[in-house]
């Protein structure tokens, strides 16, 4: 069963220009959300317009980018060739979150002597930002039996979909409860546009997301408008 404190992170007072991107992050609305052919998987469809730190973004049919198969924040590899925009611009090292700000082939060797791995290469910043926040990945999320569960559908530069975990708060974590607010999760708004909700509950047997059906156990809720971090995400201190 999934839990509220493992996959969510706070927002900082330190990262106030992270905070103000979110101000230019926003949907029109000719944007919409759905499951598509192959009915385990989500997409957007190909009249939407989405802004990414300002910047706007003409979003094409998503069948190309099945959920499924998506995995964000894969661990850095040798000999690849990394961008600073799409599923090619992101890696995680060490439990930490890196994006691409210069495009090039990674090095030859994992070793502490690849000059371009993050953290441990000489040059890394070259290649490389650490995230100072991340929403985590729900491509493979378990739910049980009668579990519900919210997810944040987010589009990034090429037109991909990421699937984000949210959560609810003021109500029974993994049960409809009424009084329940759903949560936008910690996402970097600097490379990601939301566009959407997921809500999913289980049925009998359970339910894996990216490989269980979505037809007929979801509700889509399409976002317009600026989306902000929610309160219960700021760090105070």
């Amino acid at each position: 069963m999934a839990s509220l404190n493992d996959w969510t992170k706070k927002f900082g007072h330190s990262v106030l220009q992270n905070l103000v991107s979110y101000l230019l992050t926003h949907n029109t609305a000719t944007q919409s959300f759905t499951v598509d052919s192959n009915a385990n998987d989500v997409e957007t469809d190909n009249a939407g317009l989405v802004f990414i730190s300002g910047i706007p973004y003409v979003t094409a049919a998503d069948t190309a980018y099945d959920i499924s198969g998506e995995s964000p924040y894969a661990d850095w590899a040798v000999s690849t060739s990394y961008t600073t925009m799409g599923t090619a611009s992101e890696v995680t090292v060490d439990g930490r979150h890196f994006a691409c700000i210069s495009a090039h082939t990674s090095s030859s060797t994992s070793s502490g002597s690849a000059s371009d791995k993050p953290l441990y290469g000489s040059n890394w910043r070259t290649y490389w930002r650490e995230l100072d926040f991340w929403a985590e990945k729900a491509v493979g999320d378990t739910l049980t039996s009668g579990e519900v569960a919210y997810y944040l559908a987010c589009c990034l530069y090429d037109g991909t979909l990421r699937l984000f975990k949210a959560y609810q708060y003021g109500g029974v974590f993994g049960t409809a409860h009424a009084s329940a607010t759903v949560c936008i999760p910690a996402y970097d708004a600097t490379r990601y546009c939301p566009v959407g909700l997921l809500k999913i509950t289980s049925a009998g047997g359970g339910f894996i997301v990216g490989t269980t059906s979505t037809a007929g156990v979801s509700v889509f809720s399409d976002i317009i408008g600026p989306v902000l971090p929610d309160p219960i995400c700021l760090d105070k201190n």
